[in-house]
């Protein structure tokens, strides 16, 4: 558990910039990551981990907001520290997510 543990925080802290640029980076790379992630979550039967796997490609306006509030949940369940250490509180994360979306109905 424990090295799943340690391989879910290295592509969540190592492949940050593949997660949030799927759409331009090498889309070999992207699907590796997203295959490892998948991987992963199947270890685990962590959701958010497909969760962010199934989302990396979407063009949604709130999906960098979602990809972060993902990273967050998980590190939460597993009861490990984010290594993302300056990014937006879950809080502020979910904020963010619900005037997104509220601009859209307006």
């Amino acid at each position: 558990m424990r090295k799943v543990i340690t391989e879910i925080l290295f592509y969540l802290a190592n492949d940050y910039s593949i997660i949030h640029n799927a759409h331009i980076v090498d889309k070999e790379e992207a699907l590796s990551l997203c295959k490892n992630l998948r991987r992963l979550g199947a270890n685990l039967l962590s959701r958010r981990l497909s969760l962010i796997s199934n989302s990396i490609f979407s063009k949604a306006d709130d999906i960098y907001y979602r990809l972060d509030f993902y990273r967050i949940e998980i590190c939460e369940a597993l009861d490990i520290e984010d290594p993302i250490q300056d990014g937006m509180s879950k809080q502020d994360l979910n904020d963010a997510i619900k005037e997104i979306h509220n601009q859209k109905i307006a």
